[in-house]
């Protein structure tokens, strides 16, 4: 009686094991992010940039996120696991996913801070967007750094680490709400109702990042795998056999073949036979 495969899930050692990696790499960026605040703080100062300017707040911000990134870095070189980290440019139905979401996102958000709205809640603030004692270039810079610096290793770390990290030992659905879990508790800034809303706001979001990362980039890079693993079974069944007897060029035995179909060439004999032919007429 047959019966239908089912998918091979980790053992409870690997799967204890992934968890606690993504536990490590959680952590790792915790700590990463503040000592990349303490070196910037002390190297600030001797390369001339003052505390409280915006030159500083901007450079702090990259030191900051640059610690926050280096624990999956060297988590993947030091593992050699480059497939976590893998990312391929979208095709056209994954970009149209990436703008509903965009959108969805956007949507969401007026959602959630309406809802807050009803029980009187109103989510803390991040200081990096404070406007108390802020010049203008500061919120210009800003914009640029939370496109190119802050996003990406946000979900660098939480999306293609921590997530990509769960995924192998719990699957997708817990995967995400795992990784935005931790996402959401990145963002407990302030103290009371207003830093709980924050947390849970950032959770609810994070969940729909999660969902964006799974249906794109992960999606991209299984499609990749499956069209480099068949490019390698075609390349190796059809590929020339280097075999002994067998010609790596015409595809055919040459066992019991003439030395002409050897590759042989076929001149010495053929000027052989019009020597003899020569001589008989002389005769």
């Amino acid at each position: 009686m047959s019966q239908t495969s089912q998918p091979d899930r980790p053992t409870f050692g690997p799967l204890v094991l992934r968890i606690v990696q993504a536990l490590v790499l959680f952590v790792g960026g915790l700590l990463g992010g503040s000592v990349g605040v303490s070196v910037w703080a002390s190297v600030a100062p001797s390369l001339g940039v003052a505390e409280g300017t915006t030159a500083y707040d901007l450079l702090r911000t990259v030191a900051q996120f640059a610690g926050l990134i280096a624990p999956v870095l060297l988590f993947v070189v030091s593992s050699g696991d480059r497939d976590l980290l893998s990312f391929d440019v979208p095709d056209r139905r994954q970009a149209a996913i990436a703008v509903g979401a965009v959108v969805a996102l956007y949507v969401g958000q007026i959602v959630l801070l309406a809802a807050f709205s009803l029980i009187d809640v109103s989510p803390s603030q991040n200081p990096a967007i404070d406007p108390t004692d802020r010049e203008a270039s500061y919120f210009l810079w800003m914009i640029a750094l939370s496109v190119f610096v802050v996003g990406p290793a946000e979900e660098l770390l939480v999306r293609g680490g921590i997530q990509g990290t769960l995924k192998r030992a719990l699957g997708p659905w817990p995967a995400i709400v795992g990784a935005s879990a931790m996402f959401g508790s990145l963002h407990f800034i302030g103290d009371g109702s207003g830093a709980l809303a924050y947390v849970a706001f950032s959770f609810l979001l994070g969940i729909l990042l999660g969902y964006l990362y799974e249906r794109t980039v992960r999606l991209r890079i299984r499609r990749g795998s499956f069209v480099r693993d068949r490019c390698h079974r075609w390349g190796s069944a059809r590929g020339p056999r280097r075999t002994r007897g067998h010609s790596p060029h015409t595809g055919t035995s040459t066992r019991g073949a003439p030395e002409s179909r050897r590759g042989r060439s076929p001149a010495r004999p053929r000027r052989a036979s019009r020597r003899r032919s020569a001589s008989r007429s002389r005769r």
